[in-house]
């Protein structure tokens, strides 16, 4: 059984014409509350357009191969058991420090969707 907890990180299938095997690694960014979590996902880091909120680097997780950023306005809050009915495979949890700049630029990204900063506010108020 997959308990959902801040700092797991997520393999996910995200396919698309011309990659189907394609895949992103997702974050876990609070308990369930009421059965619903936040989560935000990173993809490769190509542009000066992307949010610099948080940008990550090999390193910072085994699976980050190359510069990356934390895709915001992508962030959702989500059942939990929405994670039961999609490919995915549990890896490395992120470090604390990694998890502070990734909370950080949520709150500081002018891309968070104003519901998830919200929840999360809530979240860490209660």
């Amino acid at each position: 059984m997959f308990i959902p907890l801040p700092r797991v990180t997520l393999l996910v299938a995200t396919p698309r014409q011309g990659d189907k095997d394609l895949k992103h690694l997702f974050i876990i960014l609070t308990e369930p509350v009421n059965g619903e979590i936040v989560t935000v996902n990173l993809s490769s880091y190509k542009t000066s357009f992307d949010d610099k909120s948080c940008v990550l680097d090999k390193g910072d997780h085994p699976f980050i191969k190359h510069k990356s950023y934390i895709v915001y306005h992508r962030s959702e809050i989500l059942k939990a058991t929405q994670l039961e009915n999609i490919t995915i495979r549990q890896l490395e949890q992120v470090a604390d420090d990694v998890f502070r700049r990734i909370i950080q630029g949520l709150l500081q990204s002018k891309q968070t969707p104003n519901k998830v900063k919200k929840f999360y506010r809530d979240y860490i108020n209660q």
